[in-house]
């Protein structure tokens, strides 16, 4: 599940690690230590093949075309203008789990 990665992850993705045919993103350093494949569903599949490919990033960052540093500011941004207040990033990552669970 996109969601279920650690904020890190988005932020330092690079297209080598986008396996569009295979449908997986490679994380090469996941919280365990290790490697590990994540898989996407078709909704990620068409972000990611609307993208543009300005940088080696996935998601480079709008001023230097380089590694995206912090989220924090449009998450906020994001979190605002949708009325929201209690609410943080990694909250994100436990309402994926959440949906995976067989009794949802």
């Amino acid at each position: 599940m996109w969601h279920s990665l650690e904020k890190q992850h988005p932020m330092t993705l690079t297209w080598f690690d986008v396996d569009l045919p295979r449908g997986v993103i490679h994380i090469r350093v996941s919280k365990n230590g290790k490697d590990r494949f994540v898989p996407i569903n078709q909704t990620v599949r068409a972000m990611l093949e609307g993208l543009p490919h300005t940088s080696e990033y996935v998601f480079p960052s709008p001023k230097t075309k380089g590694r995206l540093i912090d989220v924090k500011s449009r998450f906020d941004l994001a979190k605002s203008d949708a009325g929201i207040k209690d609410f943080r990033f990694h909250d994100l990552r436990h309402y994926s789990v959440f949906l995976t669970m067989p009794s949802h």
